[in-house]
């Protein structure tokens, strides 16, 4: 039985700046991974990202996937391989008047 996570936020910042703080490598180490070595946008690209938690090393990891989907200013997905098995995550974006609404489903 597959299960999800589903969330939405509201992002004060446009679409296209959701969209490249997503899967612009140098813009996604400004908000979540450590590093982001290899980030190539579009189906079939692959990426990779670490953390690391200096104060707790044991923490530290790398996950390295492949996008699914991705279409400009609209959606993101790719596959995230966890202990129970590959899932994957999608973003999707909408215009909201000069801020975001985006959706994740894990």
């Amino acid at each position: 039985m597959a299960k999800s996570i589903v969330q939405s936020y509201t992002v004060k910042a446009p679409v296209s700046q959701v969209f490249k703080s997503l899967t612009d490598a140098a813009e996604m180490v400004k908000w979540w991974p450590s590093t982001a070595p290899v980030s190539d946008a579009r189906p079939g690209g692959k990426y990779a990202i670490t953390f690391e938690f200096p104060n707790n090393p044991e923490h530290n990891m790398k996950h390295d996937g492949e996008y699914i989907e991705v279409v400009l200013d609209q959606k993101v997905s790719y596959t995230w391989d966890l202990p129970l098995g590959m899932t994957t995550v999608a973003f999707t974006m909408a215009d909201k008047g000069g801020e975001t609404e985006l959706i994740l489903d894990h």
